[in-house]
């Protein structure tokens, strides 16, 4: 059912969208979990920092999830774990290039929402 309605609209918007929030979903999972488990010495600071940038993550995913009911809520958490997943990577290329097309994908599957309900 989740699937179903991370889905829509149809098409490759549909299916950017289960990518983005797979990928912010377990991207933010990956962080907290390796935080926990990691032996470095990190100050608290860093700490907050890496675990602040995985839970906006996982608000991404949770962004796309909503984003059916609450279009604008939703893209709006779904361009922070967005950014969230560009910021710790920011030397790569593809995480930069993923944050870019996901904050597309909740930016124009939001307005496909927004006009379905001011429609009906």
């Amino acid at each position: 059912m989740m699937l179903d309605q991370l889905r829509q609209p149809k098409g490759v918007v549909g299916i950017l969208s289960v990518v983005a929030t797979l990928v912010l979903a377990l991207y933010g999972v990956a962080v907290l979990v390796a935080l926990v488990i990691t032996d470095e010495e990190m100050t608290q600071r860093d700490e907050v920092f890496v675990a602040v940038i995985g839970a906006l993550s996982i608000l991404g995913a949770v962004g796309f999830v909503i984003m059916d009911r609450q279009p604008w809520l939703g893209a709006a958490l779904a361009i922070l774990g967005s950014i969230a997943l560009a910021i710790l990577w920011f030397w790569m290329i593809v995480p930069i290039i993923l944050g870019i097309v996901f904050i597309t994908v909740a930016v124009n599957r939001a307005r496909a929402f927004a006009s379905r309900t001011a429609h009906a």
